[in-house]
């Protein structure tokens, strides 16, 4: 890894929170959670914990090499948090972000979200189950850099969507050995079209 990726990182590093959660096997976060949301479901991220039935999974499993975390870098205000997902293993893992059960799930509804510090690698999709990040669907790949501490909205339109899936996955996988991936993302809702 050149000198630039390197400094790039450690500031990156240095920068996060201490809600890191370094990944050593499949499960990083377990929510037994039975809700189910619809149409106008909303959600920010502004805890200290994952929370309103959010999942992270390491897909597959693999050594410490993704993590997520709560950062204190948000998009819109000076308190809250938002969620930072990055990758850094050498093969062809991931790391994947579920949301809460969505029943209502069809081609007439979008995705709408916020990004920062994002160059590549995020896919957009659906799984049937939280427990099965491996049933993952692509409806959309995430294109154009966004660089750290701004922000940007990212529509996903769900007219390709073919399935019965009722969770939206956001999936980080790097695609190149010689740099790790990273995003982070905030204000998250699905609505109509």
């Amino acid at each position: 890894m050149n000198s630039y990726l390197l400094s790039k990182f450690y500031i990156l590093f240095s920068a996060i929170t201490f809600f890191s959660n370094s990944l050593d096997n499949d499960d990083c976060s377990v929510n037994d959670c039975t809700d189910t949301f619809t149409v106008g479901y909303e959600h920010n991220f502004d805890t200290s914990e994952i929370s309103d039935c959010w999942t992270v999974k390491e897909f597959p499993s693999n050594s410490s090499s993704t993590y997520y975390s709560l950062s204190d870098e948000v998009f819109r205000g000076t308190t809250g948090y938002s969620i930072h997902l990055v990758d850094t293993s050498p093969t062809a893992n991931a790391i994947i972000l579920i949301s809460p059960q969505l029943p209502d799930l069809s081609t007439d509804k979008k995705l709408e979200f916020y990004i920062s510090a994002y160059e590549g690698d995020l896919i957009v999709g659906t799984v049937s189950d939280p427990e099965t990040p491996e049933s993952f669907t692509e409806l959309s790949t995430i294109y154009e850099d966004v660089p750290y501490g701004e922000w940007e909205r990212r529509s996903v339109y769900l007219n390709n969507y073919s399935g019965t899936d009722k969770y939206i996955a956001f999936k980080l996988q790097q695609t190149y050995r010689s740099r790790g991936e990273q995003v982070f993302i905030d204000d998250f809702n699905m609505s109509n079209l």
